[in-house]
């Protein structure tokens, strides 16, 4: 894929994939309409195999086993691995709120000029 004439190389790499285990998998907005880095893919990830092998339980065995394959719980649990990208973690960066930053993820186009819309870039 051809990058677009308008951008810098510095611009439009961006960094590694994040480590799993901080790379943000969801946002919420709070009470004063802020949205804010939430759950982890770590978290997340863990959260829905937990909640598949609890759905699973309450079904009759022999459904399960006609139904689902064997590895089901590890497939649910594993369902959101692609968030783990630079791709993502910009997706999700650029929608927080202005005010919201972290040690980890920056907001600041000096630091992290590829988080940065063109307009930031001068």
């Amino acid at each position: 894929m051809r990058r677009p004439k308008n951008q810098s190389d510095t611009a439009a790499t961006p960094p590694p994939a994040p480590p799993y285990t901080t790379c943000p998998a969801k946002t919420w907005i709070n009470s004063e309409g802020c949205t804010l880095a939430g759950r982890t893919v770590y978290e997340h990830c863990k959260i829905v195999a937990k909640v598949a092998e609890e759905l699973l339980r309450r079904y009759p065995l022999q459904i399960v086993k006609k139904l689902f394959p064997e590895d089901i719980i590890a497939i649910a649990g594993v369902h959101d691995v692609g968030k783990i990208s630079p791709t993502f973690l910009r997706k999700i960066l650029t929608n927080l709120h202005k005010n919201n930053s972290s040690p980890l993820y920056p907001r600041n186009c000096r630091t992290a000029p590829w988080l940065c819309s063109s307009h930031c870039r001068q």
